[in-house]
């Protein structure tokens, strides 16, 4: 889950929320960049990089989720 703003800072996305979702992945499992009240809540995750937020994120939604590394390979 990769939330960000668009091109050339287009479209912030807002509210956008994931709640009690679940994923695999070799890369992110959840990145918020900039954005507002945006994220993810009591989800179960599986990636390479845990789950993270950026200064530009505004209220980011990171709570409540578990989070289990993953190798590269």
């Amino acid at each position: 889950m990769f939330i960000n703003s668009g091109r050339h800072r287009r479209g912030l996305p807002t509210d956008v929320r994931c709640i009690g979702c679940s994923a695999a992945t070799r890369n992110y499992s959840i990145f918020v960049g900039r954005s507002v009240g945006s994220g993810a809540s009591g989800g179960r995750f599986q990636s390479r990089v845990p789950p993270r937020t950026t200064a530009l994120a505004v209220r980011p939604l990171l709570e409540g989720n578990e989070w289990k590394p993953r190798s590269a390979s």
